[in-house]
């Protein structure tokens, strides 16, 4: 039997404190009653404010917990338990979590959010996370972090942690009251993690309008730019780190050479000796450029969006830059019915002085205005590989007034070619590593293209889809995630982002092969999911693959082995390419679910561009199944699209060909298949013809079973 302790007080309810505020009579009984029982009194606990975001005053620095919503920046990253360290200029947060933002394999301790504060300021974060690069290369793994504040003017966080190699390393990030530079001890190389369509200067980056609202937000690095991945920027040894407006990254990173010029134009930028462009200064309302730039910057230009640029000309006092005539074309694309269609336009240009340029531009439905500048153009305009491409010029554009471009485009084989619907299911945007185009851009871009059912993915990380409100109604989108490991790719969507887990959210697949990755992203199949050919090479057996991929991504009539292994073995397959064809499905009518329908039931066509149908004939409705093994071939793509051949290929390798016109590019025949398993159409061209077709134009169908 168990006894009390002499002296030991009896538990009672009393002593548990309540949640809420009582009336004070309640706590007199409680008291009373515990006194009776011969327990302690409640006692009332005075809390300290979890939140606390105020702006600090001059003279104020703290680290501390970010501990509540109020707490976090506006746009940022940071989490609940994140690391603030903060002052009167700048306000950094710093990763608790175990694993880092954008990356697997590393601990945290990362920057995630860096902004200027203060009632002038703009409050934008300028980064998506900092990783500094200790000995080696990489980031640390274990990290710990611990606050620094000294009580002399200063806080900080000091982090330790282990590299690949198991070595230990100790490094901290500090902040001095009044300064708006953060200080990294020991100076190390950086990795530096962008906004999408960040603006690289030399040292700096600055945010997109899109997301500082036209206010000037930028990274001031004090090291030298190493690489420019595009979704990765890397910068030699640096040892501090600003955020702010251009007059706070000219003084913290002692920029010292004054600009004062006079322009008509929006920006005044500053080149080194080599032409390289370091920086730059609006053009006030009054035309004037004044600020400072790096010591490196020894010319000037002046630019305005549609407007020839200004000369490039030496610094010197007293200059007026002023940019050239304006020009802009307004293009309008139609259907042959008059229906508007989103295209894009491919312009080539040769100056006076004979130097050769060229652009292209995309334009929504119903016309906009494109500011290529003043010159004489000729080029293309197409809605991609549905449509016959329209030859323009050549076109002077030059003057006040828009010069307006009207263009006809016809279908290739006509209503017919809405039998199939284009897609590109592995569009790659930002967080990808090799690039910042955001979302918004590379939607617009596809639906130009003719693309009407869109994977966007990232590499290893989850793709950020936004789509404005003139794309949104001309294609089907859905976010997704590409898997990169040694076991191969796997594509799967659609993926929400989570700023609370590696990669936001995304798979790690370092450590896991073929199938079990593919299980890993699949969700017990409740993605939509892809493999290339390097996963299937891998993953054994298909009789063991569980789940089954929806579809196999081919880059290549090279790749039709591996497609014809898998026939072979009794697993036909859905093929898949850089751009894919929906058979069957109508742009029109559409929508998400009928797009993953043609997949499964192998209804692709995968291709660079041109459309091939094998198709069996369809039973009219309500009358019986056709009989035998009749078969319709069909290859139908523009004429710049030089296809000179198409064949059919079978399990014992190449069943029947046809030579094809390469000048006009069609093929409709009707044919008895042979008795086997299955066949495949493919069409292939030897000819490249850039700008429409970069690369010699190929198509593979999907396998189509026989018997």
């Amino acid at each position: 039997m168990r006894t009390r302790p002499a002296g030991a007080r009896r538990p009672c309810f009393g002593a548990l404190a309540p949640r809420g505020p009582r009336p004070r009579r309640v706590w007199a009984r409680l008291g009373l009653l515990c006194a009776a029982a011969g327990c302690a009194p409640p006692t009332r606990l005075e809390l300290e404010p979890i939140c606390d975001p105020r702006a600090l005053a001059p003279g104020e620095v703290r680290v501390r917990r970010l501990r509540c919503s109020d707490d976090r920046v506006s746009g940022g990253e940071g989490n609940t338990g994140d690391w603030i360290l903060e002052n009167n200029k700048l306000r950094a947060v710093f990763r608790e979590a175990s694993s880092a933002l954008t990356a697997h394999g590393v601990g945290g301790g990362t920057l995630v959010d860096l902004i200027s504060v203060g009632a002038a300021s703009a409050q934008v974060d300028v980064v998506v996370e900092v990783l500094p690069q200790v000995a080696g290369g990489g980031w640390l793994r274990g990290v710990v972090l611990e606050p620094l504040d000294e009580g002399q003017g200063w806080a900080g966080l000091a982090l330790r942690g282990l590299d690949a190699g198991g070595a230990e390393h100790h490094l901290r990030w500090t902040l001095d009251a009044d300064s708006d530079q953060l200080r990294l001890d020991p100076p190390l190389p950086l990795e530096v993690v962008p906004w999408a369509e960040d603006l690289l200067l030399g040292s700096t980056l600055e945010v997109s309008d899109e997301l500082s609202a036209g206010s000037a937000s930028l990274l001031g690095v004090d090291g030298v730019l190493d690489v420019d991945l595009g979704g990765r920027v890397f910068f030699k040894e640096a040892a501090t780190l600003t955020a702010g407006d251009r007059a706070a990254l000219a003084a913290a990173l002692g920029w010292e050479v004054e600009i004062d010029v006079l322009s008509d134009g929006e920006w005044v930028w500053g080149l080194d000796a080599e032409g390289r462009a370091l920086a730059r200064l609006a053009v006030s309302g009054d035309g004037s450029a004044v600020g400072l730039m790096p010591p490196e910057v020894v010319r000037l230009i002046a630019t305005r969006s549609g407007h020839a640029n200004s000369a490039i000309v030496e610094i010197a006092p007293g200059l007026t830059l002023s940019v050239g005539d304006r020009g802009a074309l307004t293009l309008e694309a139609r259907e042959a019915d008059g229906s508007p269609v989103s295209a894009q336009i491919h312009v080539e240009k040769i100056d006076p002085d004979g130097v050769f340029s060229e652009g292209r531009w995309w334009a929504v439905p119903g016309g906009a205005a494109l500011m290529v500048g003043p010159g004489t153009y000729s080029g293309w305009i197409d809605a991609g590989p549905a449509f016959e491409p329209q030859r323009f010029g050549p076109l002077e554009v030059r003057g006040p007034d828009e010069v307006r471009l009207s263009a006809r485009l016809l279908r290739v084989g006509g209503d017919e070619a809405r039998l199939a619907t284009l897609a590109d299911l592995d569009l790659r945007a930002w967080p990808d590593r090799s690039t910042r185009r955001g979302g918004t851009t590379a939607t617009a871009d596809a639906a130009a293209q003719g693309v009407r059912w869109l994977g966007l993915s990232a590499g290893d990380e989850i793709a950020q889809l936004s789509v404005d409100s003139y794309t949104r109604g001309l294609l089907k989108a859905q976010a997704g995630s590409a898997a990169e490991a040694a076991a191969g790719t796997v594509w799967s969507w659609p993926w929400g982002p989570d700023a609370e887990q590696a990669a936001h959210g995304a798979v790690d697949p370092a450590a896991l092969g073929p199938l079990d990755l593919l299980a890993a992203v699949s969700v017990d199949g409740l993605r939509f999911t892809m493999v290339d050919t390097a996963w299937v090479a891998q993953a054994g057996d298909p009789l063991w693959w569980d789940p089954v991929p929806d579809a196999i991504f081919v880059d290549g009539l090279h790749e039709l082995p591996a497609i014809t292994r898998l026939a072979d073995l009794g697993l036909p397959v859905a093929v898949v390419g850089p751009r894919v064809w929906l058979v069957g499905e109508d742009e029109r009518r559409m929508g998400g679910v009928d797009a993953e329908r043609a997949v499964h039931e192998r209804r692709t066509v995968a291709s660079n561009g041109p459309l091939l149908l094998l198709q069996r004939p369809s039973p009219a409705p309500g009358g019986p199944l056709p009989q035998g093994r009749w078969a319709r071939l069909r290859l139908r793509c523009p004429t710049t699209t030089r296809v000179s051949r198409v064949a059919l290929i079978g399990p014992a390798g190449e069943l029947a060909s046809w030579a094809v016109n390469p000048g006009r590019p069609s093929l409709d025949v009707s044919l008895v298949l042979p008795d086997v398993p299955w066949v495949i159409a493919i069409a292939e061209g030897a000819e490249a013809t850039p700008p429409m077709q970069p690369e010699p134009p190929w198509a593979m169908s999907s396998p189509l079973m026989v018997r």
